[in-house]
């Protein structure tokens, strides 16, 4: 299908698949699709306008709802929100809005009551994992580590899941310019910059730091 996304879910008695159609225009930059699992019959269920992207998409237990994430990431805002499209009504209810950064994946639960989020809740944080109740909209962070979560997957109980993650391997690396070779790793690092007084400002992904130009004082500000 023309302008498809990578993001696809197929219904739980396999006969549909759901997916997302980006044509970028202004009244329809992202859209929810379905399509017969033989590649027939295909419709659009609701469509965003510019800026609003849709992130993913997973289909209920019980193949009533679509519930899907939408949203933009333009302003550094909590712009992205969890949607779902009901087949018993035609209509998209919103179940948390605008909450997050950037939702990277989500998975309903097997009780088809709950969903299993990974999400960025403000710029500059890592993906966690959370949960979500879809009726009340009711938000829990359940992950305990600060990894960078992607893709997620979960097993028919909702026993076990598998995960992706991206490790930070930036380094926060200090020399001096007459002599470079004399590299100095001061701490892990993806953006940095110095004050005026010469201490050294730098975010590692999940919180903002201040440390002294020789490596000491570290002192965490968020």
């Amino acid at each position: 299908a023309e302008n498809t996304q990578g993001w696809i879910s197929v219904s739980p008695d396999d006969q549909q698949i759901a997916f997302v159609r980006c044509s970028y225009q202004q009244n329809n930059y992202c859209s929810l699709w379905i399509v017969d699992s033989n590649g027939e019959n295909e419709k659009e269920l609701t469509a965003l306008a510019k800026p609003n992207s849709i992130t993913d998409v997973h289909w209920s237990p019980v193949g009533k709802k679509i519930a899907f994430a939408n949203g933009n990431a333009d302003k550094g805002g909590q712009n992205y929100s969890i949607s779902e499209f009901d087949f018993a009504t035609g209509q998209v209810k919103i179940i948390v809005d605008e909450k997050f950064y950037h939702i990277k994946s989500l998975k309903w639960l097997p009780d088809g009551q709950n969903l299993l989020v990974a999400a960025v809740e403000n710029l500059g944080n890592s993906a966690k994992l959370w949960q979500v109740e879809e009726k009340t909209g009711a938000i829990a962070q359940i992950s305990k580590t600060e990894d960078f979560y992607q893709q997620i997957s979960l097993d028919q109980t909702g026993q076990k899941m598998v995960a992706t993650t991206i490790t930070n391997r930036f380094r926060l690396n200090l020399f001096q310019t007459d002599n470079p070779q004399n590299l100095q790793v001061l701490s892990n690092a993806l953006i940095v910059s110095f004050q005026s007084d010469g201490k050294i400002l730098y975010g590692d992904g999940n919180n903002i730091w201040t440390i002294n130009s020789d490596g000491t004082g570290r002192k965490q500000l968020t």
